[in-house]
């Protein structure tokens, strides 16, 4: 089968998430270029794999036009690969479209030796190059939102692209258009369902590059989950990656409604002014599927959040925090930028107690990260860093590897490396918390947290690793069926504090400090009596053992 159009993204890192596998952005523009009687098709993959996916799409199925997916982290690799098509096959004409193509110019191209960079909204833009490089129609001075090198040798930027208004009129990703036989095949699918972003946050790409905040109606993102439903009968989640989904509380009410029916799960990124201000919406969602959301949490200092245009408090995410655990959401996850404005030991010291406060009021769901500030093209930190109290290193920024893992600015206060040894001591204070939290784990928010009452794989990783710290607890998850964690007369109670000292009727060991009646009842709880049986020969009351359930202590055996 011949077909035009090869929209690669293409990475040297497998640790990348579900987004990077579906390459939303690439089959968006594949099903909106098939209207105009071209075609596409569309592969994410490893860098050793794309030689031979590329070779084999041209001399078997007559690709003349190949674009590549550019951001932060794969310009160079893509650039690399770029240098070796038109080297191997002169002829193909290449595309880089994505995030990173603002800051690109000149110089990639000339490194690169692509044809075109798309910049802004790419439907349009790449519709009229396969328009003029295959069919011959209009000028390259008349395709808005692309650079190139004219036919004088001149560097040149055309006018951005216009927007795309009604995004109900744009055709759903399509699966016939994957090189991958998996596409949309799977438990999880995700899915986009606007664009653009009002809130403008200092650091962010999105928010500086957005002009106009664009939605989809509800009916047409409903439509496209039908669509996947009908042909794949194993779909359980939802994974919404807009950064502003939770813009419209009128909008999001009329998605659960239907989220609700479906019994599908779903995930989310939110706002925490939005949810913060819309606290019954929390509730609706949870109840409607949302497993796991992702806040922006970014500093616990006043100051750095204001400088960065958040428009929350530290107090405001902590509250957010707290309803969502109260809602009953499975996971919530933010990060704090490290090496950002005003960035000194006091702003680092109240981002290390507010991540141990998230951490005690989203016990068992709250899973924190750190990541280094990221320069990203066109933000106003990146700017005008002064401004910020920062320095950027543009050194250090040039030979980075993988942004936000590399540390590439310093501050008033502190140096580049001061800022690289922060990052490794709030990481060891936040998983001593993790560990302190965890021994005060409830039985209920062990088995939320492990989030064994949904369908699909939801992992609270820090939280996980900190229970492991723990032989009672680790031994506990093993035990968290039903019929287990159920207590009744005829059941059998067995602890799981097996390394345990006794010491004036008390019973202490990995952290565990019992007195009284629980201590008493935990040397009975070996499995071998009932609690009726215990409740009768020992006078313990089956309170006494559903008490050490609760601590994760006892779980209780059918024989």
């Amino acid at each position: 089968m011949q077909y035009d159009l090869l929209l690669l993204n293409v990475t040297r890192y497998n640790t990348n998430g579900g987004w990077f596998q579906e390459y939303l952005g690439g089959h968006i523009i594949a099903s909106f270029i098939s209207q105009f009687h071209f075609s596409a098709k569309v592969f994410s993959c490893h860098v050793s794999e794309c030689t031979s996916i590329i070779t084999k799409e041209i001399t078997q199925h007559g690709v003349e036009i190949i674009g590549f997916y550019i951001g932060a982290d794969n310009a160079a690799l893509s650039g690399h690969v770029m240098k070796w098509v038109k080297e191997n096959f002169p002829d193909i004409k290449i595309l880089s479209g994505g995030p990173e193509c603002y800051a690109l110019g000149e110089k990639f191209i000339a490194e690169s030796l692509c044809d075109y960079i798309v910049y802004g909204e790419g439907e349009n833009s790449v519709l009229d190059i396969l328009r003029y490089e295959l069919d011959g129609i209009g000028s390259r001075e008349n395709i808005r939102g692309i650079k190139y090198i004219s036919e004088s040798g001149k560097f040149t930027v055309n006018l951005p692209a216009e927007l795309i208004h009604d995004l109900d009129s744009i055709p759903f990703p399509d699966r016939n258009n994957s090189l991958s036989l998996d596409f949309r095949t799977g438990e999880a699918i995700g899915i986009l369902t606007g664009r653009g972003c009002p809130f403008h946050c200092g650091f962010c790409f999105e928010g500086s590059a957005s002009k106009t905040v664009r939605l989809r109606s509800v009916a047409n993102v409903i439509a496209e989950i039908e669509l996947v439903r009908k042909y794949n009968r194993s779909l359980k989640c939802v994974n919404i990656y807009d950064d502003t989904f939770t813009l419209s509380p009128s909008r999001v009410r009329d998605f659960c409604m239907y989220m609700k029916d479906t019994g599908l799960l779903w995930t989310c990124e939110a706002h925490v002014s939005v949810l913060y201000h819309n606290p019954e919406m929390i509730r609706i969602m949870a109840e409607s599927g949302l497993i796991a959301v992702q806040i922006g949490i970014e500093s616990g200092n006043k100051r750095v959040l204001e400088a960065y245009n958040k428009n929350i408090t530290p107090e405001m995410i902590i509250e957010v925090v707290r309803m969502c655990k109260s809602a009953g959401v499975y996971r919530v996850e933010g990060n704090y930028i490290l090496g950002g404005a005003f960035e000194s030991e006091q702003t680092l010291t109240d981002s290390i107690n507010h991540a141990k406060t998230l951490i005690t009021n989203g016990r068992g769901i709250m899973e924190i990260n750190t990541v280094f500030f990221a320069p990203y093209f066109g933000t106003p930190v990146t700017k005008n860093p002064e401004h910020y109290g920062m320095k950027i290193n543009s050194f250090r920024n040039e030979h980075t590897a993988i942004t936000m893992r590399e540390a590439v600015t310093e501050s008033e206060n502190l140096t580049l490396n001061e800022i690289v040894r922060a990052k490794e001591f709030f990481e060891r204070e936040i998983t001593e918390h993790y560990i302190k939290e965890a021994l005060l784990t409830t039985r209920d928010e062990l088995i939320h947290g492990t989030c064994r009452d949904i369908p699909v794989h939801v992992s609270n990783t820090h939280w996980l690793r900190a229970w492991r710290s723990y032989p009672h607890i680790s031994d506990f998850m093993e035990h968290l069926s039903p019929d287990e964690q159920k207590i009744s007369p005829a059941k059998y109670p067995v602890r799981t504090l097996s390394a345990y000292a006794i010491e004036d009727d008390k019973v202490s060991g990995y952290g565990v400090n019992l007195s009284g009646e629980e201590a008493r009842a935990i040397l009975f709880a070996n499995g071998r009596r009932t609690v009726q049986d215990l409740s009768d020969e020992n006078g313990i009351a089956p309170a006494v053992f559903e008490s050490l359930n609760n601590k994760c202590l006892v779980y209780f055996s059918d024989f």
